[in-house]
């Protein structure tokens, strides 16, 4: 599929749920800063793409996760498009990427979930239950599960 060709949603039966794990550079500003193009405001264009497992879908909803410096998942991203090759691109073969999906992202998390409260979430579920409550008051998402 080339970049930017867009298929029907997938429908919730069908659609996967995907953690991406992003570096510094990629997520964050040079100040340390949320990166301006991971607004949710933005309206990404078709063949903007992010790196994906190759089975993915249009309507797949992803966590982003920020490594190294903030450590924790702060985006809910939605996959526009299946996955796509990316071996024409030359940003993408210098970092060894073989697939991308075009993407827009949902949400930023008034409270990202840190590696802190995700461990301590397995000791106390209650704990992160109310973390993840309070990151979604404004959303509703179906889970087939």
């Amino acid at each position: 599929m080339s970049a930017g060709a867009s298929q029907p949603a997938n429908s919730r039966a069908r659609r996967r749920y995907w953690v991406w794990v992003a570096r510094p550079e990629v997520s964050l500003d040079e100040d340390g800063s949320d990166h301006r193009e991971r607004d949710p405001d933005r309206v990404t264009e078709p063949g903007e793409w992010w790196t994906c497992h190759a089975e993915t879908q249009p309507g797949d909803l992803t966590l982003l996760y920020r490594s190294q410096l903030k450590k924790d998942r702060a985006y809910l991203i939605e996959a526009k498009s299946a996955a796509y090759s990316l071996a024409d691109d030359e940003s993408a073969a210098a970092e060894g990427w073989g697939v991308g999906c075009d993407y827009q992202v949902i949400d930023r998390f008034a409270q990202p979930l840190s590696i802190a409260d995700m461990r301590l979430g397995m000791e106390n579920s209650a704990h992160t239950l109310a973390i993840v409550s309070n990151n979604y008051l404004r959303s509703a998402y179906a889970t087939t599960e």
